[in-house]
């Protein structure tokens, strides 16, 4: 048996699965196990046919026209990959094994969309500090335009505040006061 597996760079279990096929019964004599030239040949053959990218069960369909293969296990009529094969099939599955993980992983939640009235708070912030703003930076809170807010005169209100120009600042930016009507 060993030098069969040898001879066909198979493991024992692929070999078996290949006798039992064949419907061949090995003889013993002490503690080896032997076959005769005929059932050699037909392991020649269906190794060959293998090789070739064919099954055992097509195998034995074409040369055992008579069996039907009721007598045999369905997974012993498939052609049983060898070590060498399976060591393959791992290399190529190792290669997807992170596409596997990252699509078994726990998907990460949405983002949740930004709170469209955030830049409110950022207003109230502006106001009760006294900070002044520069055109640019209310342009970015109101989302409008610079141009916009500079034409806008020197006061102006949006959404409860009160926007009043103040003095430029010291690179001559336009500035603007943040207040409440009530102020």
């Amino acid at each position: 048996m060993k030098d069969l597996e040898e001879r066909y760079g198979i493991s024992r279990s692929v070999l078996y699965v290949r006798l039992k096929a064949l419907a061949i019964a090995t003889e013993k004599v002490g503690n080896r196990a032997y076959i005769s030239r005929e059932q050699l040949q037909q392991l020649d053959d269906l190794h060959a046919h293998i090789g070739e990218g064919g099954t055992v069960a097509e195998f034995i369909r074409a040369h055992f026209p008579d069996r039907d293969g009721n007598e045999l296990p369905a997974e012993s009529l498939a052609q049983a990959p060898d070590a060498a094969a399976l060591g393959a099939m791992a290399q190529a599955l190792e290669a997807f094994a992170p596409l596997v993980r990252a699509a078994i992983a726990p998907q990460a939640q949405p983002t949740p969309p930004p709170n469209p009235l955030a830049y409110l708070d950022v207003l109230e912030k502006v106001r009760a500090n006294r900070w002044l703003l520069s055109t640019r930076e209310l342009a970015y809170l109101l989302g409008r335009a610079s141009e916009g807010i500079e034409e806008s005169g020197d006061r102006f209100e949006h959404r409860g505040f009160i926007f009043t120009r103040a003095q430029p600042d010291a690179d001559g930016l336009t500035q603007w006061q943040v207040a409440k009507p009530d102020e």
